[in-house]
């Protein structure tokens, strides 16, 4: 869910996206889908990757003159495939992400072909979890593989203490969001973790 229903009512999707915060709730899906930005100016169009998009916090990669005028999602990208996301925040809807994450997973023969995952507010700026994609493939989907996914979610983060969290518990909530948010994903792919 993105925002609360004030904020769905007047804001954009890509509005959530051009702020440039590591929290918003848009960043983690448009990442596990690979989403194609297509930017207006007066000098035409351009499409870029929504990977790269987000360069340091408060700031993405569009000009003064520029606007984001449409996602693009290849129908590859998601066809056959499970996903899920989880926000933790103190007010739920309402308030700023503690921490976001989202999963997205091809499973074949009970294993992982394919895992994307993503967090806001782990880092300076929204992130793929290079590391922890890596170690699910090819992997089955068993407990120890979400283990051994949790551990490798550590070299890819990078967690402080803020004024909405310390840094132990923002670690926490990472380890236990990556659990939940791939369990559903394989759910939802037709699969299950023994």
């Amino acid at each position: 869910m993105i925002a609360g229903p004030q904020i769905r009512n007047v804001a954009t999707f890509g509005g959530n996206i051009c702020n440039g915060a590591p929290s918003a709730d848009s960043a983690c899906p448009s990442l596990i889908y690979d989403a194609t930005l297509e930017i207006a100016s007066p000098e035409g169009s351009r499409y870029t990757s929504i990977n790269g998009f987000h360069t340091v916090p408060g700031k993405v990669a569009l000009a003064a003159n520029e606007i984001l005028t449409a996602f693009h999602f290849k129908a590859e990208n998601y066809r056959n495939k499970g996903a899920a996301s989880f926000k933790y925040a103190m007010r739920d809807a309402m308030d700023i992400a503690t921490i976001g994450c989202s999963a997205l997973c091809d499973i074949k023969q009970g294993k992982f072909q394919q895992l994307k995952l993503a967090f806001g507010v782990a880092a300076p700026t929204p992130i793929h979890c290079l590391h922890a994609e890596e170690a699910a493939r090819g992997k089955a989907l068993t407990r120890q593989t979400l283990v051994t996914i949790g551990q490798a979610v550590t070299h890819d983060v990078s967690q402080r203490t803020s004024w909405r969290a310390e840094k132990e518990f923002r670690l926490h909530l990472i380890h236990t969001l990556t659990e939940r948010v791939i369990n559903l994903a394989v759910m939802r792919a037709g699969g299950k973790i023994i």
